[in-house]
């Protein structure tokens, strides 16, 4: 369930952003909340439980969903791989590096965020700067959220 729900977000997210057009850059920032935050929470918590290896095939499926039924669509969907991509690689390399830190997914997520952000936004949308910061405070804090209630949620079930 939890594999469907992020490709579902990850594959709207970038549908969202993408039938956007201009106005791109302020709906990436509520899909960066929503649901990239979603996913980053998702993504911790498959990673607790699976390892790192399922991460990288999710990613590219996600953003290439989108991509393979909507053609005009593959720019975002590129930058959304290429950002993803980057990212994980952060993001496990700052999970390892932390790997005894109780709030080792609160810095992987910062740092992961980050780079997302600026790929995303620089490939996608050529967009840089102030943007990025507020797109990343975004996908942390909805990380933060999303990961509260799933730890709320899947707790009774482990």
């Amino acid at each position: 369930m939890l594999i469907v729900l992020y490709l579902l977000a990850i594959s709207l997210a970038n549908l969202l952003v993408y039938l956007a057009g201009a106005a791109g850059p302020w709906v990436s920032l509520v899909c960066a909340f929503f649901l990239v935050g979603l996913d980053m929470s998702i993504k911790d918590n498959l990673q607790e439980r699976w390892g790192i290896g399922w991460r990288l095939f999710l990613l590219i499926a996600g953003g290439g969903l989108l991509s393979f039924f909507l053609p005009g669509s593959a720019r975002i969907c590129q930058a959304s791989v290429l950002a993803f991509s980057v990212s994980t690689l952060l993001d496990v390399a700052v999970l390892r590096l932390l790997r005894k830190t109780p709030h080792r997914f609160v810095v992987s997520n910062l740092i992961s965020g980050l780079c997302d952000s600026a790929l995303f936004l620089w490939f996608g949308l050529g967009v840089f700067g102030l943007p990025v910061l507020f797109q990343t405070a975004a996908k942390v804090s909805g990380a933060a959220l999303f990961g509260v209630l799933l730890a709320r949620r899947l707790a009774p079930r482990l």
